[in-house]
């Protein structure tokens, strides 16, 4: 019987934006942020709690059509904490029999404490590809009927081939009905949109786990396959 060695490689990017503002310096002293205002400070009291700053030039939240600014150091106060991270960065499917499906699962973790929420975003860099022959790829899995990078479907035929992920946890898409439902990832190579596949407008700290899976039929050459899968995850703000 033919068996096929699949290995999945995945990547994740953190990206935080950036928050620019004037430093100030000579030889002998350095201010970030700088500024002049008559009070600033954390203060407290048997019943309050407060941070201020009094005389702050231009402070408050402005905002027009596709663009809020928050501008005054009490917008920084709230940004805690973003993490992001994964258990493994090389995921391995093993060996293929055909007509027999074939799992592996990744957890990805996020933190995001005072930022607004966050998203996590996927793509594949092009479907499974044979290592020697690149021309020969596993194709992305359309489930049982249909399904696609931006949508999931049933996939339990083993008569249907490809690859695929479903992801389960608090924060997942609302089309991974359950663990049977699988996607495409958005293809790189074929200029797709990287799709959501994590998000919340809480603070949070969530866990989703990612199940790969892979089916081939028996005519599939033999050979090792890969791609590489990466991971965006940004700051709601």
């Amino acid at each position: 019987m033919k068996r096929i060695s699949l290995v999945v490689l995945v990547v994740f990017l953190s990206c935080v934006p950036i928050a620019k503002a004037d430093t100030m310096t000579s030889p002998a002293y350095r201010l970030i942020f700088g500024n002049f205002n008559m009070t600033s400070g954390r203060k407290s009291g048997a019943t309050f709690s407060l941070t201020d700053t009094v005389g702050q030039t231009a402070p408050g939240q402005f905002g027009s059509t596709g663009s809020i600014v928050k501008s005054g150091f009490q917008y920084l106060y709230p940004f805690e904490e973003f993490s992001f991270r994964v258990d493994t960065l090389d995921v391995n499917l093993g060996q293929l029999t055909p007509n027999i499906f074939a799992t592996a699962t990744q957890t990805l973790e996020v933190t995001s404490k005072g930022l607004g929420g966050y998203s996590v975003s996927a793509f594949e860099e092009h479907p499974l590809q044979h290592t020697v022959t690149t021309a020969t790829n596993i194709a992305d899995t359309l489930c049982d009927v249909i399904c696609s990078e931006t949508l999931a479907g049933s996939w339990n035929a083993t008569s249907r081939f490809g690859f695929g992920f479903n992801i389960s946890g608090a924060d997942v898409p609302a089309d991974f009905v359950n663990a049977s439902y699988f996607r495409q990832f958005a293809d790189q190579s074929a200029s797709e949109t990287p799709q959501v596949v994590m998000s919340s407008t809480l603070d949070t700290n969530a866990t989703g786990v990612v199940t790969y899976k892979a089916n081939v039929s028996s005519t599939q050459p033999i050979g090792t396959y890969q791609t590489v899968v990466t991971y965006t995850a940004i700051p709601g703000f």
